[in-house]
């Protein structure tokens, strides 16, 4: 490292035009600050206003003078950055650190509702065994419901430390997206009569789609396992302005529709062949709920990267997804648990999607 080390500080409006300039003392001209040689230098500080709009910052550490046959060097910082009130949130963060938390306690809140649904189905089916269906969608309730407590735990740490806690950051994220994968597994597998038996023995069509629904589940849990710790590696990317930005969710967000598109297709099968009007109006409101529920979460970050400035589009996406995942949830567990053509479904053994079976 030579005497030329230094931190440099770049404002937004100015970060592309660095980042183009083709050598590095060219890039340097861009900076609004630079701090003194980083040999044996005391502690820096610094502080930066802005106006109008809230700005990114961006920090960067150079050394143009270095040889290029020179051995790399190990540099140790902490670097430390508050708001004028003391706080480590920058503006992008204030309105998540703000609302998932009321958005956690309501959602928790809605369980006191949906208990007693859930009791009056127990009372509607007799006492008899709970629908796989049901159970499912309690999964994926308990594990969105981590995914917001986790969440809002890391967000609580963050205030302390301007860190967080970063198993608690990933732990969330993992919950969140295996609470969608559950739930998109379960309206395929209505949808495609998975989740169904015949009266006595599973017919040999039933047994193969079941065995393609548990290689497909695999499969799918680790993608999503694998693309969420993927993506961790570019949190701290320039060009990242929410959690949805890298290839690695996007990948994610095309798996959804992937399999939006094969609920639909499942969907529209059923109501062809199906003439019975109870479970063709309970088909139609299970596809009504089901195609927002996956075309939901990429509208909203469509929405924020397209109409939205880069410093609203983290609280967009992470406020709006959340909400769409508390009303999907909610709509889907009413559907289920209310007293209407999927209770008699289930409970007098009507169902005629394909004819010689019932639900399980």
């Amino acid at each position: 490292m030579s005497d030329g080390a230094r931190f440099f500080l770049y404002l937004d409006e100015d970060w592309e035009d660095a980042v183009a300039a083709p050598t590095c003392h060219e890039r340097l001209k861009y900076a609004k600050w630079q701090s003194g040689s980083l040999r044996n230098g005391p502690p820096l500080k610094h502080a930066v206003s802005q106006s109008i709009r809230p700005h990114f910052w961006y920090f960067v550490l150079a050394d143009c003078d270095v040889a290029q046959d020179q051995a790399p060097s190990v540099l140790n910082y902490r670097l430390e950055m508050y708001n004028a009130d003391g706080s480590h949130f920058s503006h992008e963060e204030k309105a998540p650190s703000r609302l998932l938390p009321v958005l956690t306690v309501a959602f928790v809140l809605s369980m006191i509702p949906l208990l007693c649904l859930l009791q009056n189905y127990r009372n509607a089916t007799r006492g008899q065994k709970l629908h796989p269906s049901i159970l499912h969608l309690g999964v994926a309730v308990l594990l969105f419901l981590c995914s917001l407590v986790l969440e809002t735990i890391n967000y609580w740490v963050y205030a302390k430390n301007g860190q967080g806690l970063r198993l608690t950051d990933i732990g969330a994220e993992l919950a969140n997206w295996l609470a969608q994968l559950v739930v998109s597994l379960e309206l395929l597998s209505i949808a495609w009569v998975w989740s169904v038996d015949t009266v006595l023995t599973p017919s040999r069509k039933q047994r193969a789609g079941r065995a393609t629904m548990y290689r497909m589940i695999g499969g799918l849990v680790i993608l999503h396992v694998a693309c969420v710790l993927l993506g961790r590696v570019y949190d701290d990317a320039h060009s990242k302005y929410h959690e949805s930005e890298t290839i690695w969710a996007l990948g994610l967000i095309g798996m959804r529709l992937i399999l939006g598109g094969l609920f639909a297709a499942g969907v529209h099968n059923l109501l062809v062949r199906e003439n019975n009007l109870i479970q063709r109006t309970f088909l139609t409101r299970l596809a009504a709920l089901g195609g927002i529920y996956f075309v939901s979460i990429p509208v909203v970050i469509t929405v924020a990267s397209t109409f939205f400035a880069r410093y609203l589009r983290h609280q967009v996406v992470t406020v709006g997804s959340a909400a769409v995942q508390v009303f999907s949830l909610l709509g889907l567990s009413i559907l289920l648990l209310t007293r209407n053509e999927y209770t008699e479904l289930a409970s007098l053994s009507s169902c005629s999607l394909p004819a010689s079976i019932k639900l399980a």
